[in-house]
């Protein structure tokens, strides 16, 4: 601050929402007025809760790890490199989720019910990971699933028997099929059509079936 002071000297400079935990400091006094939104003595709601709040779709992005089990046909670095790449453009909020558990780290959850509590506060679901696409549907919402496995992998087969579109690896750099098809996750229709009873009807059967 002080160093900008000296650069923009011939500016006039004013301060405006600022914390000033030392008004005798240069980078204080160097301003020509300090609109303060706490000094130490007084205190003023902060700047950011003027004007409307606009709201974008949050997006829960699930990202599978490197699977050495399927050799040369994983193609997880490139398909995330495209995936990120495309979410990095888009006016969304994006929500990192690990499906992986553990106790002692308050940046994971700890059971499967907390997971599926977090993934159902999601408007959409990204994901690379079997259990993404699972846990995401399981949780009622829709889910863009893309497979990192050229040919065709777990993600690609899980879809199958669950009747859900998966985006195959070799089409992850076309932006066009991932725009629409988190247009369609997005919309009226398929929040209409939630999985879940489908899915459990499936998982029933299974269970009968054994």
């Amino acid at each position: 601050m002080r160093w900008l002071h000296e650069r923009y000297a011939a500016c006039r400079r004013i301060a405006v929402g600022v914390s000033v935990p030392d008004a005798r400091d240069p980078a204080v006094t160097g301003f020509h007025r300090v609109l303060a939104r706490d000094d130490g003595g007084t205190a003023a709601p902060d700047l950011s809760l003027a004007g409307a709040v606009s709201v974008t779709p949050v997006l829960g992005v699930v990202l599978a790890p490197h699977q050495p089990e399927y050799g040369g046909a994983g193609r997880h670095d490139e398909v995330h490199a495209a995936l990120t790449g495309w979410l990095a453009g888009l006016d969304c909020a994006r929500v990192p989720l690990d499906t992986r558990l553990a106790h002692a780290d308050w940046q994971r959850c700890a059971t499967p019910a907390q997971f599926v509590s977090a993934l159902s506060t999601m408007d959409a679901v990204v994901t690379t990971r079997l259990h993404g696409l699972v846990l995401g549907l399981k949780a009622g919402v829709p889910v863009v699933a893309v497979d990192p496995v050229a040919g065709g992998g777990k993600v690609t087969a899980q879809g199958a028997a669950l009747g859900w579109p998966v985006v195959a690896a070799e089409d992850v750099a076309d932006t066009g099929v991932l725009d629409a098809r988190l247009k369609w996750c997005l919309s009226p229709e398929a929040v209409a059509d939630p999985p879940v009873p489908r899915l459990t009807a499936l998982v029933d059967e299974l269970v009968g079936a054994r």
